[in-house]
């Protein structure tokens, strides 16, 4: 399959290298976030932008026709994959207690553990920083 010079002329080569540099940019950020956790999220969004890309080189190869060709396909398995997702919020809802909001099994301890070591809550003026308590902080105007 060749590919038409035309279509290579009308493709908006800034707005896909702006992207680019985007998603690049942002793989920057994870890398600087989190490049001392285990993991290597940042390869993961590197690899997921060069699979993004791949599919971008398909779309454009393919001629849209064949796309038009399978939209009621497309059609029924967003509609599935909507439905599913009903479906299985509605089970973790119930598996999290319901209306009650309260959790079951390991969620149950898990949650109460979280709770219990987060420590004593405080209110009230308390809670403020100490700067602003003792008057030290101004308002500024």
């Amino acid at each position: 399959m060749m590919i038409d010079r035309r279509l290579l002329q009308e493709i908006d080569w800034v707005l896909i290298g702006l992207v680019l540099l985007q998603a690049l940019i942002g793989v920057f950020f994870i890398y600087s976030s989190s490049h001392f956790l285990a993991g290597q999220y940042h390869v993961r969004q590197l690899v997921w932008i060069a699979v993004s890309l791949a599919a971008l080189v398909f779309v454009l190869i393919v001629d849209y026709k064949f796309f038009v060709s399978l939209s009621v396909y497309f059609y029924g398995l967003i509609v599935a994959v909507l439905a599913a997702t009903l479906v299985l919020a509605q089970r973790d809802e119930r598996d999290r207690g319901g209306e009650t909001g309260e959790p079951r099994g390991r969620r149950r301890f898990l949650s109460a553990h979280s709770l219990r070591s987060s420590g004593p809550r405080r209110s009230g003026w308390s809670s403020f920083p100490r700067g602003i308590r003792s008057g030290r902080w101004r308002r500024p105007g």
